[in-house]
């Protein structure tokens, strides 16, 4: 079997039976130790949102008179979510296994549904998903930014269900836009990897360790590794040796051209 298939299977499960603990399921598998899985949260969108829309409890209206709207898979009834203010008093907060008359086709039952479906749609949109925000930002869910706002703002709502449209509204549409990963500047060199790549009579060397390349000395790969004092130590050394040899060859030139000079006076003499 492959992951379609495993989705499907789950999301076939689920329309069966819609279960808030199914919609966790899904949640679970969108995002893996914080990182989003792009494939399992497109294939999610197709087999659930687009396929089976039915079995998703939908908001309806506008600020101040939201409600929830049941499809055909949850008994078509209709959840005003002011009701459940004065339930989260009583400490109800939207997260019981639902026993006893508590099922999925009650005013609690979808509560709780709307509330995990809304977390789920927040994890399917981790990561900048285009194709999932596409689909969320549809008019038939009514999740626009001006409806989640307003929640936001409506102290009539229940606490968890505007909790749940907090974390949607950061995935779906602040936490959008192009995501350009650029690399942190480094500038800290390596004198030992920079010494190890280059060529023994290379620009760069030249202009690396200040001195001519043709005196540059090649040292073995060990040598060359080490702490940057060691390294510092050699680059010092090298460069008192070049020096030492520059003096010479300058010491050899004259020497020659005073010769030359000599030479061609006696010319001259033996001439006159």
């Amino acid at each position: 079997e492959t992951v379609k298939d495993i989705i499907e299977q789950l999301v076939a499960s689920y329309v069966r039976r819609p279960r808030p603990r199914s919609l966790q399921v899904f949640e679970s598998i969108c995002v893996c130790n914080g990182v989003p899985v792009p494939f399992i949260q497109n294939h999610l969108t197709v087999c659930l949102l687009q396929r089976n829309a039915s079995a998703l409890p939908r908001l309806q209206g506008r600020s101040g008179s939201l409600r929830i709207a049941s499809g055909e898979n949850l008994g078509s009834i209709e959840v005003h979510l002011q009701d459940f203010l004065e339930l989260e008093g009583q400490g109800f907060d939207g997260d019981q296994d639902g026993r006893g008359n508590e099922t999925e086709q009650s005013a609690v039952g979808i509560y709780r549904l709307l509330l995990k479906s809304l977390e789920l749609f927040a994890a399917m949109a981790t990561g900048r998903n285009a194709f999932v925000s596409a689909e969320l930002q549809k008019s038939q869910w009514n999740l626009s930014r001006e409806v989640l706002v307003s929640a936001l703002r409506d102290p009539g709502m229940p606490s968890a269900f505007r909790m749940a449209c907090l974390s949607l509204l950061e995935k779906l549409y602040i936490d959008q836009g192009d995501l350009r990963v650029r690399p942190a500047v480094n500038h800290t060199r390596v004198w030992a990897e920079a010494l190890r790549k280059m060529e023994p009579f290379s620009p760069a060397r030249k202009s690396i360790c200040g001195f001519s390349p043709m005196f540059a000395k090649e040292k073995p790969d060990e040598a060359r590794a080490g702490d940057p004092g060691d390294i510092f130590k050699r680059l010092t050394t090298d460069s008192s040796d070049v020096t030492e040899r520059n003096s010479s060859e300058v010491r050899a030139r004259a020497d020659s051209a005073e010769q030359l000079r000599q030479h061609q006076q006696q010319q001259q003499q033996q001439q006159q």
